[in-house]
């Protein structure tokens, strides 16, 4: 998919803000933000989330919220392939986590090197 594709594609998410078709106002970015981080692009899904958090501002406690687990399951799990338990063995031993991956939500480029960062650590413990 084409940079302009994915611009086009996070824009119409945004703009469904509040549809009726989603549990949540935010929920057409988030189903977005989800597809791209099960490809892999998890910067891009950090500026999907920029883009609709500064369209809605309303909505950026909601997508930071939910970014841990957008990024364990469909970056970590789906993309990377990680292993279940081990991701949660890792995450039951860093407690902070999860706080580190919502305080970068709105720098995408932070946000991609820390996924990232922590993907490798999960990858790299010790087994059991």
């Amino acid at each position: 998919m084409t940079e302009m594709m994915q611009i086009q594609r996070i824009l119409v998410a945004a703009m469904k803000a509040g549809s009726p078709q989603y549990v949540c106002h935010c929920g057409a970015t988030l189903d977005e933000v989800s597809g791209l981080l099960s490809g892999g692009l998890v910067e891009e899904a950090g500026w999907a989330i920029v883009i609709h958090g500064n369209l809605h501002w309303r909505d950026r406690g909601r997508l930071s919220r939910a970014l841990p687990a957008l990024i364990s399951n469909r970056f970590w799990l789906d993309h990377v392939g990680i292993d279940p338990m081990r991701a949660a063995r890792w995450c039951a031993h860093n407690d902070g986590w999860a706080k580190t991956l919502r305080d970068c939500a709105f720098r995408p480029p932070q946000l991609a090197a820390v996924a990232r960062a922590q993907a490798q650590q999960i990858a790299d413990q010790p087994e059991g």
